[in-house]
């Protein structure tokens, strides 16, 4: 049975992003100096169980909020971000995508909104089944929104082709899934026994 709240915005889903934003910024600059080698701009980044912790217990509109805002967040701090980009590529589109690394920041989003899709229909994750459904969605989300990012670099980038979707897809798959699977299980299952009365 779905709950239509989980798709509505109040105020405890505005605290909720809010919070959620602030942690995955926070906790992605602290371990930021871990960088990936093999992954262009890639680093280990345990805080991506922020934006998927949050989608499972929040639902979908704030699992995509906490990973794309997070992330935008923490690219502004780190000096990712760039607007206007320098040389433009001549069209203001492009160039704001490219600027504003808005392509990974929807993959981020989407990160945190497929586990959110999940919380649709249920909300808590007390046996093994639903911790394997949970585990199901986290990596399906992890899959779909790194491929989505890296796979239009492709269209953006001149120099990027099916080889460079290949260099940052795999690791960064790799390490967000080690990640998850580490630390969502265990806050999903501590969260289910809170007593929210």
């Amino acid at each position: 049975m779905q709950n239509p709240a989980l798709w509505s915005v109040t105020r405890r889903e505005l605290i909720a992003m809010t919070v959620g934003v602030l942690l995955y910024a926070g906790i992605t600059g602290v371990t930021s100096f871990a960088n990936l080698g093999e992954a262009i701009g890639g680093d280990i980044r345990p805080a991506i169980a922020i934006p998927i912790f949050f989608g499972f217990v929040f639902g979908p509109i704030v699992g995509f909020v906490v990973g794309a805002g997070g992330n935008m967040l923490y690219d502004a701090y780190a000096g990712w971000l760039q607007f206007p980009l320098s040389p433009g590529t001549g069209n203001i589109l492009t160039d704001l995508v490219i600027g504003l690394l808005l392509n990974w920041e929807i993959g981020n989003g989407l990160i945190g909104l497929i586990p959110g899709l999940r919380a649709l229909s249920h909300r808590r994750y007390y046996t093994w089944r639903e911790q394997i459904w949970a585990l199901l969605f986290l990596t399906a989300g992890i899959v779909i929104g790194v491929g989505f990012a890296a796979f239009t670099d492709i269209f953006l980038y001149p120099n990027a082709n099916l080889n460079t979707f290949w260099i940052q897809f795999l690791p960064i798959v790799r390490v967000n899934l080690l990640n998850a699977l580490l630390l969502v299980p265990l806050l999903l299952f501590n969260y289910a026994r809170l007593d929210w009365d």
